[in-house]
């Protein structure tokens, strides 16, 4: 007759080993997809920059531009910071932490951009803020779909500081 404490631990080993497989695997989809989604997000950056340079004026679109620029930048540098050996069962764990704040990051300063230039007498600032916010959020769904908590964090920190200025 099997040992039912030998059977839980055999379970509890392989769920162990499938989830460190799982993150795995997420990590390395990220780690994949980081250069094209930095370069998606760019274009959306210049493009908002020279709206907002329009609608409110070029210094704070300036400024938005050189802070969302460094963001991008530290995007593509975080996997390479993983390279060689690249993903690995030692690294995983420390690159998506390291993602997650990254995006959190990212998006902080996508939705606190847009609540600084937004400015409520120009009803159009306005308007460009939410599709700044709406953008960033639903254009992160993709590529950030292989690991939740990422999304989550940018979701979370675009919409917050954007929602608070508007409440």
């Amino acid at each position: 007759m099997a040992d039912l404490s030998q059977i839980s631990m055999d379970a509890t080993d392989r769920v162990s080993l499938d989830k460190r497989a799982l993150e795995m695997e997420q990590a390395q989809l990220l780690f994949d997809r980081a250069r094209s989604s930095a370069i998606s997000v760019f274009a959306l950056v210049v493009m908002f920059s020279f709206i907002m340079a329009f609608v409110i004026g070029p210094y704070k679109a300036g400024v938005w531009f050189v802070i969302a620029s460094a963001m991008i930048a530290v995007t593509i540098a975080q996997p390479r910071l993983f390279t060689p050996p690249g993903i690995t069962s030692a690294n995983t764990q420390t690159y998506l932490m390291v993602h997650t704040a990254i995006s959190g990051i990212t998006g902080a300063v996508w939705g606190v951009g847009a609540a600084w230039m937004a400015d409520p007498d120009v009803l159009i600032s306005v308007y460009s803020g939410v599709v700044m916010v709406l953008t960033i959020t639903l254009g992160g769904i993709s590529p950030q779909s292989a690991f939740r908590r990422s999304y989550v964090a940018l979701a979370t920190m675009t919409m917050l500081p954007f929602a608070a200025w508007i409440l």
